[in-house]
């Protein structure tokens, strides 16, 4: 993990994998096809979302964070 000084601040990067159709997977791996995200995205920290709480903010702190909404 990079680890960068800012302002007096630590930041630290944190690392995600999405689990698609066309991830990376290792031999044998036992999730099918059924768990396979579709539409989905990381976001760079210097990248403006839709917070948890509602509203925007760009990067996060603390723990991460997922937004997961089931299409039927």
């Amino acid at each position: 993990m990079e680890e960068a000084q800012l302002g007096g601040l630590e930041e630290v990067g944190g690392s995600g994998y999405i689990l698609t159709a066309s991830s990376s997977k290792p031999s044998g791996y036992a999730l099918g096809s059924q768990y396979y995200l579709s539409n989905a995205s990381t976001k760079a920290g210097n990248t403006s979302f839709v917070a948890p709480g509602g509203g925007n903010e760009t990067g996060h702190s603390g723990n991460g964070y997922a937004r997961i909404t089931l299409v039927e």
